[in-house]
């Protein structure tokens, strides 16, 4: 009778990350509601704009002035993080990779916090559409 109960046992703790993260749909809302574009907020640089297209399973993530890419996705996020991010890094460029994320959305609005080193990094932004040209981010708009 113990085996049984070991197997089971052992599904759940497997599971747990999983099923936190369907208790908090934020990532699957932010997915769900299409592009979004606006402007990154980064203590001691110039705001700098950031676009979010959805695929089927992660979110496709730019920084075209840093001509950096890659994707947000919720492999290895765990606790109150909401996804990972992933960005292809090549030598002299001023991106980071595998930083924790987290979203906060706010009506029309969609809060991304960057986990790196306490900088309080983080985004603003809004519903926009494929192909539409990143916003010019002056330091009115990153921070309004």
């Amino acid at each position: 009778m113990k085996q049984a109960k070991l197997p089971a046992l052992l599904l759940a703790v497997l599971s747990a990350p999983t099923l936190a993260h369907a208790e908090n749909d934020t990532y699957t809302r932010v997915l769900e509601r299409g592009v979004w574009a606006g402007c990154v907020q980064e203590e001691g640089y110039a705001p700098y704009p950031v676009t979010l297209i959805p695929h089927p399973g992660f979110l496709a993530v730019s920084y075209p002035s840093l001509s950096c890419a890659g994707i947000h996705d919720r492999n290895g996020a765990s606790g109150s993080e909401d996804a990972i991010e992933r960005i292809r890094v090549d030598p002299g460029q001023r991106c980071a990779t595998d930083l924790p994320v987290t979203y906060t959305l706010q009506g029309e609005s969609l809060r991304i916090d960057y986990d790196h080193a306490g900088m309080g990094t983080h985004a603003l932004l809004r519903p926009s559409s494929p192909g539409a040209t990143p916003p010019s981010c002056s330091s009115g708009e990153a921070v309004s």
